[in-house]
């Protein structure tokens, strides 16, 4: 009988069942409705947490709210936007923020600091149809994050794309070129070729678990190692200027 018990939800007081609950580390629970429309998507730590810590969470992204409301709505900042996410990359302040459009209960932005990435690079799942014939799933950038509290990475949709590869080359085109001017990187196009190569079924790409470590090859174009190592030198030696720009645009924010 006790998996058929309903319990109280800490935050709005409704009795959840089991299915519709996540159990926090002091006993409390936590209802899906009130994870969704409160707490970071991103965060898949949530039953880790005791509900004092969920509370300061929230307060935390409250506070992000009004971070974004302030200072992020008053310029034009670059913004990249479709469908399934919306992002503002504010250079002069050293932060970005990512709002998910796929969640409807959900309309949280979420600030990051420039100085905590650590790489980015393009992640295009795909599969083989009965004739060998390479379809892309979607495309992705990937985020890298370090000293984040509970987020490695951040996913930013580019595109879903079903053999519709001139929508991929134009959304993706434009975010990593944002991303390479914010590194001091020269901006390398996404060939024409490459995307051909796709269309007509060279390779195959395993869509993994991770989207850091399981990305398989595709005629070295995409795989972490090669499409991202040397981002990943870039990163490291520009991301520093940003560090005082976040403090400063952050302080009355914490």
């Amino acid at each position: 009988m006790g998996l058929f018990k309903k319990e109280t939800c800490f935050l709005c007081g409704k009795k959840v069942g089991f299915l519709q609950k996540t159990n926090l580390t002091d006993g409390e629970t936590l209802c899906v409705n009130c994870r969704l429309k409160h707490c970071s998507i991103n965060n898949k730590k949530i039953k880790e947490l005791s509900s004092e810590e969920v509370k300061e969470h929230i307060e935390q992204l409250e506070k992000q709210q009004e971070f974004c409301k302030n200072e992020l709505s008053k310029k034009d900042f670059f913004r990249y936007s479709n469908d399934h996410v919306k992002t503002i990359f504010a250079d002069e302040l050293g932060v970005f923020a990512v709002k998910n459009e796929d969640v409807e209960e959900q309309s949280i932005y979420e600030v990051f600091r420039y100085d905590q990435i650590t790489n980015y690079f393009l992640y295009a799942p795909a599969t083989h149809d009965e004739n060998d014939r390479l379809t892309i799933e979607k495309v992705e950038v990937i985020i890298e994050l370090e000293g984040h509290p509970y987020c490695e990475f951040i996913r930013i949709p580019c595109a879903v794309s079903y053999r519709g590869v001139r929508v991929y080359e134009n959304s993706a085109e434009e975010l990593m070129k944002k991303l390479d001017e914010i590194f001091d990187k020269p901006h390398k196009p996404i060939e024409n070729k490459v995307l051909k190569e796709f269309s007509i079924g060279i390779g195959g790409l395993k869509f993994g678990k991770s989207p850091v470590n399981e990305i398989q090859n595709i005629k070295g174009i995409f795989t972490k190692p090669e499409g991202s190592k040397e981002n990943e030198s870039y990163v490291k030696n520009a991301k520093g200027k940003y560090t005082e720009r976040a403090d400063k645009a952050l302080q009355g924010y914490k």
